[in-house]
């Protein structure tokens, strides 16, 4: 009985564990997305209005998003963060992050947004080569991202070296 009891407090402790780091993951995620519009201008038709940042789908990186962002500007731009439950869905922004659990979601925002200076973040291995500009990736246990400089080419997003510096650039 005593075993059962240290096996069941152990994998109790484990999770709890697992789900502060994972809340950590999702602070740090939310810090680079609103870190990213210091190292990114983009063009001078995006600079009027209210700055968006779009995230597909259910995630606690929207709250962190929220909170992050409530009192702070892009340039002269207010922050307003949106939540999109689909694609379809999603209007003009200058940002919207796509979470692992809705990856296979990239093709159909990528001709959502073809005609705007969106900026695709991703979450997931891989995705850096299905066309967004930047894609979350774990790199010697630290978060890191990919930069898609073609991407950013693409989409009229200017680029401070200093990004470059920061991420490891893949295409």
């Amino acid at each position: 009985m005593q075993n059962v009891r240290k096996f069941f407090l152990s994998l109790l402790f484990f999770w709890l564990c697992m789900n502060i780091a994972k809340g950590q993951d999702e602070k740090i995620k939310a810090l680079f997305i609103y870190n990213f519009t210091k190292y990114i201008e983009w063009p001078a038709n995006a600079k009027q209005g209210t700055f968006v940042i779009g995230v597909l789908g259910e995630t606690p990186v929207f709250d962190q998003l929220v909170a992050n962002t409530s009192t702070r500007k892009v340039s002269t731009q207010d922050i307003v963060v949106k939540k999109y439950s689909k694609a379809s869905e999603i209007e003009k922004c200058h940002i919207i992050y796509v979470p692992h659990d809705k990856s296979g979601n990239v093709k159909d925002i990528l001709n959502r947004v073809k005609d705007w200076p969106t900026l695709i973040i991703t979450d997931s291995p891989g995705m850096i080569n299905t066309g967004s500009g930047l894609n979350f990736i774990m790199s010697n246990g630290r978060q890191s991202f990919e930069i898609n400089t073609e991407y950013l080419d693409l989409k009229k997003l200017i680029y401070n070296s200093t990004l470059l510096k920061l991420g490891v650039k893949v295409k």
